[in-house]
């Protein structure tokens, strides 16, 4: 037989509050009467009995219920779970859905990010503000951004700009720019490609830059159209780039040349050797892409085109052979 008074003294620390979450959790009614629980049996059969006298009790305080047994409170949440009692538990997270497509949100939103603005249609010819310099400025002063309901960011282009230069700064901003370039270049292996043969042309004199197309801003970068043609390029700034509809022309895949260049990287342990060999035959021959009968015929006269050794010709020579 378990036998405990439970009594909460006048001079009880706890508040008002406090008391009567205690006084729930053991159902003790509030008129000043001592109540005694007679608990008898084994722990079982004495917490069906204490459900028995606790019928209306919201929720079941599994540390003071171990008291009045005489068990742990992993044992009383066995028996609760036995007896198929839920009110023990604590209450799951609260999903919430939005009132339109009843997609699930999160429990502060009131509707999901379709539905819970507005969209702001900003027109060319007005200022809107920048939220983060709190100046007005007009629309091209501000970059496209399919998150947000106008369909532009929230920030100037000055504002954006400063926070991507310290973000750059830090560890992280670092870690995830190389992570992007990595992925990018793995991904399009073409554009590399395309890339630094236009920093080369740049580099001897082959291509000038030039300033922007559109605005004639002096800051430009070289806009591709089709890799396969690396220095067919159009200058445009950033701004204008990003806004303009200049479709790119969909790579085709040399598979010969991919297949050379796998093997040469692999054999040589080095990206940039396979690379450097091709733009030199495409420069001998005057060609945009390598065959078969190219790479024979560079094998006959790799002494006389520039860049190629004695090293491209076994290499090459074992390719061939392989295919």
């Amino acid at each position: 037989m378990v036998n405990t008074p439970n009594t909460f003294s006048t001079n009880d620390p706890f508040s008002p509050q406090q008391n009567q979450n205690r006084e729930l959790d053991l159902l003790i009614l509030n008129t000043g009467e001592q109540y005694e629980y007679s608990l008898e049996g084994t722990p079982k059969e004495a917490i069906q009995q204490y459900l028995e006298l606790n019928i209306p009790l919201k929720r079941i305080n599994t540390s003071e219920l171990s008291k009045l047994v005489g068990v742990t409170r992993q044992r009383v949440s066995q028996i609760l779970d036995e007896l198929g009692e839920i009110r023990h538990k604590r209450t799951g997270q609260v999903i919430k859905n939005c009132p339109i497509c009843n997609v699930e949100i999160t429990k502060n939103a009131n509707a999901c990010r379709k539905h819970s603005h507005k969209k702001d249609n900003r027109i060319e010819g007005y200022k809107y503000r920048c939220k983060t310099c709190n100046k007005f400025k007009s629309l091209s002063e501000f970059t496209r951004s399919k998150r947000s309901p106008s369909g532009y960011e929230h920030r100037c282009l000055v504002c954006r700009a400063d926070w991507q230069r310290n973000y750059n700064r830090t560890r992280q901003g670092r870690e995830k720019h190389k992570k992007v370039v990595k992925a990018l270049i793995n991904k399009h292996p073409e554009r590399r490609r395309a890339y630094y043969r236009v920093f080369k042309a740049l580099k001897d004199g082959v291509l000038v830059k030039q300033p922007c197309e559109i605005c004639a801003t002096p800051k430009t970068q070289a806009i591709h159209t089709d890799y396969t043609q690396p220095l067919n390029v159009k200058w445009l700034c950033r701004l204008c780039a990003s806004r303009s509809d200049t479709g790119i022309a969909t790579y085709m895949p040399d598979k010969l040349e991919d297949k050379y260049r796998k093997y040469i990287n692999s054999n040589q342990n080095s990206n940039n050797i396979s690379g450097k060999w091709i733009a030199a035959i495409q420069k001998y021959y005057n060609v945009k892409a390598i065959d078969e009968q190219t790479l024979v015929e560079s094998l006959e006269n790799y002494k006389n085109i520039s860049g190629l050794d004695k090293k491209y010709a076994d290499l090459t020579s074992q390719f061939l052979t392989s295919i």
